[in-house]
């Protein structure tokens, strides 16, 4: 592969002439200078570079140490990319961002890094600053295996490792080696790639400030929409009504392009977040229309504009609905020329309003101005004609903010002129205006004031309630496997399951009801509970879930409700540590013999069933024969022993050693083999 780069950086040299004519000495000189310097470089014309971390710097750029392809035919196995087969394909980055506007295409990228730091070695962070890309794969390498990560807004936000409305990803380097990581990207929207490098505390301070100026940013809008819909309940004006439908419209865009609405309120309902961004795109011409009726007055407005905003608000609806049936990449394409034909008819109205006479028209007009001049540069952004930077990012929001504040001016002077061509003849109103105001203030401030109360005894009840569930969870978890309860509280049922091999476990005390009738109560209830809890830990330690307890009896089972294919050796080992603790406990508390306690163990494997019984109290329970058979292997077999059946046998007989102890009668099974386990081999 080498070679053939080699023969490429040959054949684009400048001097064209070499295979025209005879070589000259000049020309053979600079082709040989041009073969050294490959060489010297190890071929890097078009390799790439390693990105080199170190603990003293906090945060790293991706842009221009990425190799990216175009894979046009997006269908191109990742087993081939991994494979190196289309290295040669991939082009160096030129940017510090990438950015291919909306293309069809699937986008991979490939680098390397290389920690200089192990010692002192931060957590890092992968960040992808694109809260809308629909797929994301990431490969890494792990001693010549390839994992694979997935992330993107077709999946729930709920299965994302690092909970941000931007995509992240635990990033360790361990070592000094240079490891080459892919990823492939996939979007419907714009296919911009910013990526970032953080340490782990770099990344949440990065974080923290986003999200507190992010709040900032929705505070000041939210508080104009409150402010507003306030004004509208108290001044019954509907250009305030109409322009609060707007700025709520506008506010619920903007995060939803940011991600926060996927993250906060849509969090595991994937379709309702991608649909959110065309929806509100789609009906935001009607609030713009809507609004400039309302706040320029139709007679004010040329009859060929007006009804430029009333058709295109009405077909603003149409969209909205139609959306649903519609592909989104079209539907977002219409919602978009649909804006910018409405914004373009606002301003002409607002400009022809102003030509009229009516001054606050001008605040209006410079308003819309600004936004579509906002508007243009993230639509050239998008499409890749703009490079990422801190204007084009999030210049849509300066200029909403600054939008917002103009329209305010513009409503505040609109108020204005109202108010002096009545003063004259309407001071007292006035002065009823001017307290209604005050009055309306305090209110604002008590309403805040109350909100914030009710804010805080609702946080004290919502800790109340989850403390409650936590509790609830833990008496819960005290009667069913954690799978089981799962299911349980997200279907409220529970299906039965077919385990294919699983190994029941059964014990009982010999002469227990000889032990229990020469002892209190108490004395009978703590010696069963230090016993079974015991158990317990046994269970726990070799992946048992404990069934019931019948009187001194104690069943549980390996392999369920999580099959797997060790639960054999499980159950044994299991046993085994029962019998060493029954042991233990005579020993250590000096017990006659006559009061030592010896128990039967009995074990065997095969299917069972397994589910939940029960309406008011759950039980969690198996059947089958499997389990008559392992309750027949205790009941049949010698006390202070492992009993098992030639089922757990087959399994276990190269990891124990064990003594053939003939048959047993088994109901409904004649007589069946049995086996004691002595000893692990």
């Amino acid at each position: 592969m080498q070679m053939h780069r080699l023969k490429d950086y040959l054949n684009i040299f400048p001097c064209s002439q070499f295979r025209q004519t005879q070589p000259t000495i000049g020309k053979v000189f600079l082709r040989c200078l041009l073969i050294i310097l490959v060489v010297a470089n190890g071929f890097s014309l078009h390799g790439q570079s390693v990105l080199n971390l170190s603990s003293a710097t906090e945060k790293y750029s991706l842009g221009r140490s990425l190799l990216f392809y175009d894979d046009k035919r997006t269908d191109t196995s990742d087993s081939i990319i991994l494979s190196s087969k289309y290295d040669s394909l991939f082009q160096p980055s030129a940017k510090d961002v990438l950015n291919f506007g909306v293309t069809n295409s699937a986008i991979w990228v490939k680098f390397k890094v290389k920690n200089q730091t192990p010692n002192k070695d931060p957590e890092w962070i992968l960040v992808v600053k694109n809260a809308l890309l629909d797929s994301i794969w990431l490969f890494t390498s792990d001693k010549g295996i390839w994992k694979k990560e997935l992330a993107g807004d077709r999946m729930p936000f709920s299965q994302r490792n690092i909970q941000d409305h931007d995509f992240a990803f635990y990033f360790p380097v361990p070592d000094t080696t240079t490891r080459t990581y892919y990823m492939r990207f996939v979007s419907t929207g714009s296919m911009q790639m910013p990526m970032e490098i953080h340490t782990k505390s770099h990344y949440q301070s990065a974080v923290q400030l986003g999200e507190m100026l992010y709040g900032l940013f929705s505070g000041a809008l939210l508080i104009m929409f409150l402010y507003n819909l306030v004004v509208f309940f108290s001044l019954r004006d509907y250009s305030y009504l109409a322009y609060s439908l707007f700025i709520i419209t506008n506010l619920a865009l903007m995060n939803s392009y940011s991600g926060h609405l996927f993250q906060y309120i849509f969090p595991n309902q994937v379709f309702a977040a991608n649909i959110s961004i065309p929806v509100l795109m789609a009906f935001t011409p009607f609030s713009v229309g809507l609004f400039s009726l309302l706040y320029l007055h139709p007679k004010d407005i040329p009859v060929f504009l007006r009804w430029s905003l009333y058709i295109t608000s009405g077909i603003s609806l149409l969209l909205v609905a139609m959306v649903f049936v519609l592909p989104t990449r079209l539907a977002t394409s219409l919602a978009g020329m649909l804006i910018i034909a409405i914004q373009v008819a606002a301003i002409a109205a607002g400009i022809s309003s102003w030509a009229r006479g009516n001054r606050g028209a001008r605040f209006y007009v410079y308003a819309w101005i600004l936004l579509i001049a906002s508007g243009l540069i993230t639509a050239f952004r998008n499409f890749g004609f703009l490079e990422n930077n801190f204007f084009t990012v999030h210049g849509i929001r300066i200029a909403t903010l600054i939008e917002v504040a103009l329209l305010s001016l513009s409503l505040a002077d609109r108020y204005n002129r109202f108010r002096k061509e009545k003063e004259q003849a309407q001071l007292e109103l006035i002065e009823t205006q001017q307290r209604a105001n005050r009055e309306l203030e305090q209110k604002v401030k008590e309403r805040t004031k109350q909100l914030s109360e009710t804010n805080v005894k609702l946080n004290d009840t919502l800790h109340e309630v989850e403390a409650e569930r936590e509790k609830s969870d833990a008496l819960l978890l005290n009667v069913l496997p954690k799978e089981v309860m799962q299911e349980l509280k997200e279907t409220g049922q529970t299906v039965p399951r077919n385990f294919e091999m699983a190994t029941v476990l059964f014990t009982d005390i010999k002469n227990f009801t000889r032990f229990a009738e020469k002892l209190a109560p108490e004395e009978v209830i703590k010696s069963l509970n230090d016993c079974f809890l015991a158990f317990d830990d046994v269970c726990n330690k070799y992946n048992l879930e404990k069934i019931k307890t019948l009187g001194d009896g104690y069943m549980a089972v390996a392999g369920v409700p999580v099959a797997n294919k060790t639960n054999p050796t499980d159950a044994v080992m299991a046993a085994l540590e029962m019998q060493a603790w029954i042991k233990k406990r005579n020993l250590e508390t000096n017990i006659s013999k006559e009061k030592a306690w010896e128990i039967r163990i009995g074990i065997n494997t095969g299917p069972v069933v397994a589910g939940v019984i029960g309406k008011h109290k759950f039980v969690y329970d198996i059947w089958g024969d499997t389990v008559n058979l392992a309750s027949r292997m205790e009941s049949s077999g010698e006390v202070g022993h492992v009993n098992i059946s030639s089922f757990t046998y087959q399994h276990i007989k190269d990891k124990f050693v064990c003594q053939y102890k003939g048959k047993v009668p088994a109901k409904n099974k004649g007589d069946v083999e049995l086996f004691q386990v002595l000893r692990p081999i």
